[in-house]
Formats: C-alpha cells, structure tokens, sequence
C-alpha cells in the first residue's frame, strides 16, 4: 500500500514532464535569457550595496546626508494540476497549468539630516508568464492570474512604484508624493511588500498619490512618553492603481482616509481607520464607498520560558452606493453593505522551535442577484491563506463564468456588472478556519536555525449559496452551482492541506538568501461535486527563492 502524499507527490512530478518544461522554455525563450542577463545584474548590484552600505555624508558639523538602498529578487514558479470549471466538462489544462514569476525590486532612499527623507522604489524585469490559461479562460485571463496588472507578452522592464518626500516636523509627519496603500492585516489596504496570510505571496500591492499628515494629537497636548503613542493621522489621495481603480486606464479614484490608533512598537496596535471613496470608472460607472476598519494586535514574550503569544485581528465594514450592478429591481444605484473580518492567533515556544496557529476568516455573501443590495465583501487579492481554493480555484471558477456570461453567442447582451464576476483570487462569500503549526527543528544552529517545516489544514464553507452566475440566469434565476446542481443544498467547499518547507540564511551582514518549497492538496466539498458527487482532488507546487538586501 503507497501512502497517499507520496502518490500524489510522484504523480506530481510525473504531470511536470519534460514535455511541460520544453514547452515553457519554447514560449519564453526569450524572456529566460533576459532574466538570467538580469539575475547576474542583480547579484553583481547586491554585491557592491552589500559592501558598500549605507552611505553617509558630513556637509557639516550639524548637517549630514545618509544614502541607503535595499532591494530585493524574487522568483517564483508555480505547477497546478487539472481540475473541472463548469458542467459542460470544461477543463482547467489536460496537462496542468503554471507559470513563472519573477522581479527585481530596488528602494533607493536618502535622508538629509533628521526631518527629511526622500523615498523611491521601483519593479524591474518582470517576468509574468503563464501557460495553459489561453483557451479555457478567454477574456478573463488576465483578470485570473494577475488581478492588478495586465498580462505582457513580453518583459515588463520597468514598473515604477514609489516616488515620496517626507518631513518631520517638530509637530508631525508630512509625506507627500506616490506612495503604497497599507493597514492592519491587509485585508482592505494591502502595499503588497509583506507576506499576510500564512501561505501567500505579495505581488503588486495598492498604490496612491498621496498627501499625508501624521501627529501625536495627545502629545501635543501633555508630555509624557506614552502620550506620544496616540497618533491620529489624515490622507488625501488620487488612486494610481488598485484592484478596483487603474489611473492609467482611466479609473479616475478620489479618496479621503483617517485613522487613529495607538501603538507601541512592535508589541501592541490598537487603531481605526475610515476610508471614503469617490470613483468613476472607465466604463463610465460610478462608485461612493465608505470603509470602516477596526485593527488590533498583542505581541507578549514571556521571559522565564522564552514563549511568545501573538493574537491579531482586524474587522471591515464597506457601506456605499454604485451603479454598476443593475438589475430590474436596482434600475438606478445598488446599495453596498457587506463585511470581512480576520482573527489569528499563536503561540511560539521558542526553546523547542515550535509554533502553533490558528486563523479564521470570513467575507459576507449575497444571495440574491436580483435585489437593491450587493452584500459580498472581497478582501484585497494579496491577501492568501491557502495555496489554492480562493487564488486558484475559486478565481478559475469564477473567471470562466464571467466568460461564458460575456459570450454574445450565449446572452446575447452581459448583463451590467458582469466584468466584476471574476473574484480575481480574492477571498469572498466563505468563512474559513485553518490551524497551522510550524517546527523549526535547529532553533540552536546559527546556521540551520531559520529552517521550518509548516503544515496548515484549511477548512472552507460559502456562507451563501454558491451560485454561477451563467448558470442562474439560465435556469430562471434559481440559484445553480457551476456544475449546474441547486446550490442552496450544497455549502461545504472543503479542505485544503498545505505545506511549506522554507530557509533563509544572512550570507553576508545586510544580504539575505531564501528558498521556500510549497505543496498543496485541496479536497473538494459537495458544492464543487459534479452531477455524480465526485470532484477530483487539486494538487500545486510553488517554488520560491529570494535575495534581499
């Protein structure tokens, strides 16, 4: 008798054959050869910062000048089995699916003295190549594998993120120019530069042109330390880019945020913030939104046994008004109501290189397309707790729906808003939980130490009815799964199984190396079972390495 993982992992391997390998490199022969002319850059770049460090200048005794830059190279591919998208026996790849990602990110900065600091930060040769998307997906390809930017052909060579000035005033900080959106746990704002879920991997991340001012209201007012705590900070932006808004395709986003939190270090945040949203779309559409986010975090170490407690949660609120989702009922504007939350929690024994963790997650559905309200919430696409049921299954799902629905040979006319079908990745209608545990077995090797194995098991439910929205129109309206079943008897979209074994080492005092193996296993539940009860299990693996310096 074979155990299971071990099955799977060979079938795995055998799926990414040669013939798979060859022919990725005949689509993108070109862009590997660009890519390792850029990785040698890279590596010869990070040498010299490395030794050089940051730069200080003396212009005299009280002036100075400090020029810093950091960077780093990511790399990243990616397998995914075959699976089935809709009742018509429409496959995801025969062969499977994957792609191969890849950019070089530099952050150069200088600091003139104490109060000014100049910021910039910009994407190099990036690499976004899929395969096996082409045919079954249509239109909503892009919109699947990268819901912010568009796919190229080619390499995109230059990217450019950040340009912003910042000034620290006796009585607050100024910051203005073009910035990355971030807050909490990334649920709504998200600047794509960190990892959020236990298993994602940020990308592309939110960015505005900004003008932002940030004081210590209380410490204005009474000088004590902890006073100086409280900060209560006000934006204005114009949105350069989102998944929701892109300036340069004439999604003109306006919008106002405020937050006041306090936080102490790394250790304890308390904070809320309000977003207003003011946008006309390309399409000609209109949006009026509020965000309302509530963001807390506890960081505690216990000092007799080295454990650490770590608990965190954030809770959003979107409410709001758009005319893109009409129907017969909502002939005017839709209503927008709807919520997400996220809670996590852990414990890190350090002395024996354990951690156990606990997440739970949930995005509020609509069940009815036909009346005045849109109560489905989405968290931001860099958010990913697994490896695929929201980023890969869910989004594939969702993408070949919104291409049949766009199909004039079988509507006729999309009905308004369809182009918002495709979840793009995105967490929404569910609520999940996922307990995670990670064992660093060398936590006492100086070299070894940062080397973990990582488990998670994620559970997921549609707290709707888990409807296609082709299908529904279809059948007059009646809510129907993508396989053409009732979806009001079927709920459970099932289990994910995830493991990571990852290392990093400092090679030198500011240049760090990482590789990360990844593997995933999802189980369907029976709103994603055929007409038979049966859906076959989906495998992927992810492999990621990284440079930081």
């Amino acid at each position: 008798m074979v155990f299971w993982p071990t099955q799977v992992f060979s079938d795995c391997l055998e799926k990414m054959s040669l013939f798979r390998w060859e022919m990725l490199m005949q689509q993108s022969e070109r862009r590997f050869s660009v890519l390792l002319s850029v990785l040698v850059a890279s590596i010869v770049w990070i040498g010299f910062v490395a030794a050089a460090g940051a730069v200080e200048i003396e212009l005299s005794s009280d002036r100075y000048m400090v020029l810093d830059i950091k960077g780093d190279d990511v790399f990243h591919y990616m397998y995914l089995s075959d699976f089935l998208l809709d009742d018509t026996g429409e496959r995801m790849g025969e062969q499977g699916t994957g792609g191969l990602y890849h950019r070089f990110r530099l952050t150069p900065s200088l600091r003139l003295g104490r109060r000014v600091r100049f910021v910039a930060q910009a994407d190099f040769a990036m690499v976004d190549s899929p395969y096996g998307f082409e045919k079954v997906l249509g239109v909503a390809r892009d919109s699947y594998f990268s819901p912010i930017l568009p796919q190229v052909s080619g390499v995109r060579w230059a990217d450019f993120r950040q340009l912003y000035v910042s000034w620290r005033s006796p009585v607050g900080l100024l910051r203005i120019g073009q910035q990355t959106s971030d807050w909490g746990l990334g649920i709504i704002a998200n600047s794509g530069q960190r990892a959020t879920g236990e298993f994602g991997m940020p990308r592309f991340g939110d960015l505005v042109l900004r003008a932002s001012w940030a004081l210590p209201i209380i410490g204005l007012i009474r000088r004590h330390p902890i006073a100086r705590r409280f900060i209560l900070a006000a934006a204005f932006d114009v949105v350069y880019r989102d998944e929701t808004a892109d300036l340069l395709q004439n999604d003109f986003a306006l919008q106002g945020a405020f937050s006041f939190f306090y936080k102490d270090k790394e250790d304890v945040f308390l904070g809320i913030y309000v977003a207003v949203r003011d946008q006309q779309t390309r399409n000609g559409t209109h949006i009026e939104a509020q965000m309302f986010d509530v963001h807390a975090k506890l960081r505690h170490r216990f000092d007799d046994n080295g454990t650490i407690l770590n608990v965190a949660g954030e809770i959003a609120i979107l409410q709001g008004k758009t005319d893109q989702l009409l129907n017969e009922n909502a002939r005017t504007s839709t209503i927008l109501s709807s919520v997400g939350a996220v809670g996590r929690g852990g414990v890190t024994l350090s002395k024996v290189g354990l951690r156990f963790g606990f997440e739970v997650g949930y995005a509020s559905g609509d069940n009815n397309l036909d009346d005045t309200y849109s109560r489905s919430f989405r968290f931001d696409p860099n958010y990913q707790p697994s490896l695929i049921l929201f980023k890969r299954l869910l989004g594939a799902i969702s993408a070949r729906g919104y291409d049949r629905l766009a199909d004039a040979g079988r509507v006729g006319v999309a009905p308004p808003g369809s182009e918002l079908v495709p979840s793009v990745g995105r967490v929404q209608n569910a609520l999940y939980i996922q307990p995670v545990i990670a064992y660093r077995p060398f936590s006492r090797n100086d070299i070894l130490r940062k080397l973990e194995l990582k488990v998670g098991l994620l559970y997921a439910l549609s707290v709707v009815d888990f409807l296609d929205p082709f299908n529904t129109f279809r059948n007059g309206g009646v809510n129907t799964t993508p396989m053409d079943l009732l979806a009001a008897e079927r709920h459970e979209l099932g289990f994910e199984l995830n493991v990571s074994l990852s290392y990093s080492y400092r090679i030198l005092k500011s240049v760090s190396f990482g590789l990360s193996l990844l593997y995933g296993r999802f189980f369907p539940g029976d709103a994603l079972h055929d007409v038979n009860g049966h859906a076959d299990a989906i495998d992927v693996f992810q492999c990621r390495t990284y440079l930081h310096f």
